[in-house]
């Protein structure tokens, strides 16, 4: 097990005031600042196209750079900071942003024109954003080893999603720790429904990771026919809540847009006492999705802490060919505990688990309920359907793109049937899932 780098924390409180927006140094290695006036105007920041390049990232970059860091006082800090430390250890920018349309940015392109580089891409400048709560995040579980349970949730009617491919590359990157019995695996089999999380987190789960469809305001898991079931954000917070989970990764679309609001997926698993929770900020291909879960617990289990794995994650993103490289940013971690170690080191593990287990693992038992092609999203409900905010979307993403969301089928009658519009507007949706990967706020005020 590698020598993970010490961090120390550089506490940047973004808020808003009558009339502005302000920073303050909350905490550093070089000190505290009072608020100070934001220096740019988030109104007017650039957006990402759906087929991004480098530029575009680095040009919204140097934007939210000068937002956060624009003030001389909180950039001498920053640079203070990174001299305190220098070689012997890295600094962790935690962002506690209280704005809801400053959380709504995409902090993690943060781009540090002076060195050349993104912060979140540099192992030694790692992103996280946390949320201040009215309770102490629960201590890891490092003296015994632990537990992961997997849900591969890809139902009938929808997008069939490689969930399978997923689990077996998390399966790969954790050998090492569960032959040394210091990690349990559980898999829930594809299309799993909430019944199965439950019944996983009655084992006793440590870390859960969700694989399949979703949005900010909910996941789709399963019906007890196969179909799919929404899940919104408040009731899979409740379902987790108090039942021991430490580290949540969700992968799916979208699970952490808003910045960790309370109505997001992100916000409700902080908000049920989960103290770390890993989601994504837009769509998500497959791809990058297997490559995320694989190089996260890759670095996991050689030893990293969790925002410095989530960087090495990033960077397993960036490495794909093609447009999806340009992905790398939209996973988001939200981390309340104070050093993000899952365990201590090999040699201080007593405890030994039972030989890793499995309900269902494997490319063939996760392979049932792989969904058809998407329904059209559009037509009035039959009796008895499940109404929700998630949409249908296509491609492989994961991510429901339409108004409205229904467990069994939809009929197109009267006024709610479909007409040659509606279908060519569906078919746009479906050919845009990455768009937009972010669009600026619509001019307001400041406040």
């Amino acid at each position: 097990m590698e020598n993970p780098l010490c961090y120390r924390n550089f506490d940047l409180l973004l808020s808003s005031a009558p009339g502005a927006y302000t920073l303050t140094v909350l905490d550093s290695p070089a000190g505290q600042s009072s608020a100070v006036p934001m220096l740019c105007d988030v109104n007017t920041l650039p957006a990402v196209s759906a087929d991004a390049q480098d530029s575009e990232l680095i040009d919204l970059g140097r934007a939210l750079w000068r937002c956060a860091f624009g003030q001389r006082t909180v950039a001498e800090l920053w640079r203070g900071s990174l001299a305190a430390i220098g070689g012997r250890g890295g600094l962790r920018l935690r962002l506690i942003v209280d704005a809801p349309k400053l959380a709504a940015l995409p902090w993690e392109l943060l781009y540090d024109e002076t060195l050349g580089r993104f912060l979140a891409l540099d192992g030694r400048t790692p992103v996280i954003r946390f949320l201040r709560l009215p309770f102490a995040a629960p201590p890891w579980p490092q003296d015994r080893p632990l537990r992961l349970c997997y849900t591969g949730a890809s139902p009938q009617n929808l997008p069939p999603l490689d969930v399978a491919g997923e689990w077996a590359g998390i399966e790969l990157a954790l050998a090492g720790p569960v032959q040394a019995q210091r990690l349990a695996l559980t898999a829930a089999a594809s299309g799993a429904s909430l019944s199965a999380l439950l019944a996983g987190l009655r084992d006793g789960a440590d870390i859960w990771h969700f694989a399949g469809h979703g949005d900010q305001s909910g996941l789709i898991f399963a019906d007890r026919l196969g179909g799919p079931a929404v899940a919104e954000a408040g009731t899979v917070g409740q379902l987790l809540a108090g039942e021991g989970v430490q580290l949540a990764v969700i992968n799916a679309c979208r699970a952490g847009s808003g910045g960790g609001g309370a109505a997001s997926v992100a916000g409700a698993l902080v908000r049920a006492d989960i103290p770390a929770v890993v989601a994504m900020q837009g769509a998500l291909t497959d791809e990058a999705a297997a490559a995320f879960a694989a190089a996260f617990y890759g670095a996991i289990a050689a030893g990293q802490p969790l925002d410095r794995a989530v960087t090495s994650a990033r960077k397993a993103i960036l490495a794909l060919d093609g447009a999806t490289a340009a992905d790398w940013w939209l996973p988001a971690l939200f981390m309340r505990s104070p050093d993000g170690m899952l365990w201590q080191p090999a040699e201080s593990a007593t405890t030994a688990l039972p030989a890793m287990t499995a309900t269902a693992s494997g490319s063939s038992a996760l392979a049932q309920g792989a969904g058809t092609k998407a329904v059209a999203p559009r037509g009035s409900l039959v009796e008895g359907d499940v109404q929700g905010d998630l949409i249908i979307e296509g491609d492989g993403k994961r991510e429901i793109r339409a108004q409205q969301y229904v467990e069994k089928q939809y009929v197109g009658a009267g006024s709610g049937g479909n007409t040659a519009a509606d279908d060519a507007a569906a078919k746009t949706d479906r050919a845009r899932c990455r768009w937009p990967r972010w669009a600026a706020p619509s001019p307001t005020t400041t406040t």
